[in-house]
């Protein structure tokens, strides 16, 4: 009796029908020809999902973490404007519960290509006729064959990594006579190179075609297919199971075909689609953030869409090639906006000089020429995802740990530097572009930018340094606006975030650094029980729920939201509890942009003019070892180098001038 308690308990928990399903689709708002990525939340373990959309059938299944997915496809002739999508869930006994929403097409973009060619490539050979209709009747028994298990996991990868020579859905004109559309991908190699699997599979055709030569289609299960045309070589049978990435054959000319290419085509029961979309869906976590939060692209290493190799001599033309890309799309990277076209006028001037040099002043920051090009090449990516003309915003201090601009890591950190996309995975470096202030933060709010409205620091430079110079009764004020003043008089960009700072601000931007940084459910209730303790113990009363009701994985987003907010790089707990920030003996202060000469005088009289103008010099302030010692020694100033902006009242007696080497 008491097993079948249990059963009927069990059974019961499965089949709680749900209060309501929400659907996630991924774009929000497909092109013509894409494929979309569907994700049902509020369905039960054993319950079973059917729909549709734009009149098409979805295949669900269940994904490694329990998640309802199903991938559909926009197809090509799909017309612009709200389409169906309606799902259908039927639980293990009760009656099947319908829920819909429109999704918005969006028109694709197909160009057309005129060709002229031998007039055979036009009109098939009637002799040929017969056997190409038998080819196309074999391949159609594949493609619609019932459905088999998903075998493919994750992302999908690229076959091979060259230039893309004709895109999906471009519309060729021979002789003046329209043929159909191009149903896939075709993509550059030389005869011999080796072609992947773009996922794990089972191999159900490997034929020679007269249109399609050598042919390998890919079974990966819920109706996806994978097909490769014009190979020269063959390196697997039909029946084979294949893993993602595993070689299948080789680059040919082979079939109806004017040069060597790899030619990729994929559908969806039949229904064929751009292979782009394919390629470029985030698959590994969740469906997606849309903009307004904080954003997630996929950070690596690798070009995607940016074609050449990534050497000095190669820059100027990837960044040329990213701002055709970017267009009109608006970027602000370190408070600094740009676009396409001034991708492309920077890559245009002073072709004799260092483009190292060039990139540096052209958006006056520190840029790592290398790591800047990963990050547009990851930001066209994501535009592929749905996120383009969205304006996308990375904070100084994000884009520093992330390595797209120099680190105190990479000067200071004795061999340790940042590398973009080292780490892999999902990176948070984007959130929608700010749009004024946010309001403060309520009582009892979880982690988000607006309580950098709480607690807040003196508001413009003069009540800033009045309120520094109230606490501070030194020379330490007239020492830092001797040097701000020298700075922005030769063109530096300077700014001065903060003097006097109340105790509660640094326990928040301490909070947000700090569980901006984890990684696991059982990090994040660590770190927000240590933070509660303090917040008792140093009697902060700070009203703030840091634990986001949304979960552990909302929580680190909220918080990177927040610690971006502060622009905070790196925090402490001893920071948070004993900054000279809470007794005006710190400033945060920050000089870019910085002329290729630059001149200073001590408040003592001592002077130097500095040599900035080596091609690799950052031209940052507080990335410059010698103009850091030389300020130290004669500004009577301490620098704290891990902490970007952070300089101390050092307040010690003059050290005796020292001529050195040139800094």
């Amino acid at each position: 009796m008491a097993c079948a308690r249990v059963l009927w308990l069990v059974l019961g928990l499965l089949t709680q029908p749900p209060q309501t399903l929400q659907i996630e689709v991924v774009p929000a708002e497909p092109r013509q020809g894409q494929v979309v990525l569907i994700e049902v939340h509020g369905a039960g373990l054993a319950d079973r999902l059917e729909g549709s959309l734009c009149g098409q059938p979805l295949r669900f299944y269940r994904d490694e973490r329990g998640r309802h997915r199903a991938l559909g496809v926009v197809p090509l002739e799909a017309q612009p404007g709200p389409q169906p999508l309606v799902v259908r869930l039927q639980p293990l006994v009760d009656d099947p519960v319908f829920q819909g929403q429109p999704v918005t097409v969006r028109r694709g973009r197909f160009p057309v290509q005129k060709l002229r060619v031998a007039p055979d490539y036009v009109r098939m050979p009637e002799a040929l006729q017969g056997r190409v209709e038998r080819e196309n009747r074999a391949l159609d028994r594949v493609l619609l064959a019932p459905p088999t298990p998903r075998r493919w996991r994750g992302a999908f990868h690229w076959p091979r990594r060259d230039r893309i020579t004709a895109g999906f859905g471009l519309q060729r004109v021979f002789n003046d006579v329209p043929t159909g559309r191009h149903l896939g991908l075709d993509i550059a190699g030389r005869t011999g190179a080796p072609v992947r699997a773009i996922g794990a599979g089972t191999v159900v055709m490997v034929a020679r075609r007269h249109i399609g030569g050598g042919t390998v289609v890919i079974d990966h299960g819920t109706g996806l297919h994978s097909k490769y045309s014009h190979l020269s070589a063959f390196s697997v049978r039909e029946g084979q199971e294949v893993r993602r990435g595993q070689r299948i054959g080789a680059v040919g000319r082979t079939g109806r075909v004017t040069g060597p290419h790899l030619h990729l085509a994929v559908d969806l029961g039949g229904v064929h689609f751009d292979p782009l979309s394919l390629l470029d869906l985030d698959l590994e976590p969740g469906a997606g953030e849309r903009p307004g939060g904080p954003c997630c692209i996929r950070a690596d290493r690798e070009l995607d869409v940016l074609v050449g190799p990534l050497e000095e001599d190669s820059w100027r033309d990837l960044v040329r090639q990213a701002g055709y890309a970017l267009g009109a799309w608006k970027l602000t990277l370190a408070r600094v906006e740009f676009d396409g076209g001034d991708l492309v006028r920077w890559s245009r001037r002073a072709p004799d000089d260092p483009f190292v040099r060039v990139l540096r002043e052209s958006l006056g920051r520190p840029v790592d020429p290398e790591d800047f090009i990963f990050f547009l090449d990851d930001v066209l990516v994501a535009g592929r995802r749905g996120l383009r003309g969205v304006p996308l915003r990375v904070g100084a201090g994000s884009a520093r740990d992330a390595g797209i601009l120099l680190h105190p890591d990479d000067v200071f950190g004795a061999g340790s530097s940042r590398a973009y996309g080292a780490g892999g995975g999902c990176t948070h470096l984007l959130g929608s572009a700010r749009r004024g202030r946010p309001a403060p933060a309520p009582d009892g709010s979880p982690p988000a930018a607006g309580w950098v409205m709480r607690y807040r620091n003196p508001s413009g430079r003069a009540a800033k340094l009045a309120a520094l110079d109230e606490r501070n009764p030194g020379t330490f004020g007239a020492r830092v606006r001797s040097l701000v003043r020298q700075l922005e008089a030769q063109g530096a960009e300077v700014t001065v975030w903060s003097t006097v700072r109340d105790r509660r601000r640094g326990y928040l931007m301490w909070g947000a650094w700090l569980l901006s940084r984890k990684r696991s459910q059982a990090a994040v209730v660590r770190g927000v029980r240590l933070l509660d303790r303090v917040n008792r113990e140093w009697g902060l009363r700070v009203p703030i729920r840091w634990l986001h009701p949304g979960g552990w994985r909302a929580t680190v987003r909220a918080a990177r939201v927040m610690a971006d907010a502060y622009d905070v790089v790196y925090a402490t707990m001893d920071g948070a509890r004993s900054s000279r920030h809470y007794d005006a003996e710190a400033v945060d202060l920050t000089a870019v942009d910085l002329p290729r000469s630059l001149t200073l005088q001590a408040p003592h009289g001592a002077r130097w003019t500095f040599d900035l103008s080596g091609p690799h010099h950052s031209r940052d302030l507080s990335l410059s070892p010698g103009l850091i010692e030389w300020i130290e020694v004669h500004f009577r100033m301490e620098k704290l180098r891990d902490d970007h902006p952070h300089w101390n009242d050092a307040d010690i007696p003059l050290a005796p001038l020292r001529v050195a080497a040139h800094p």
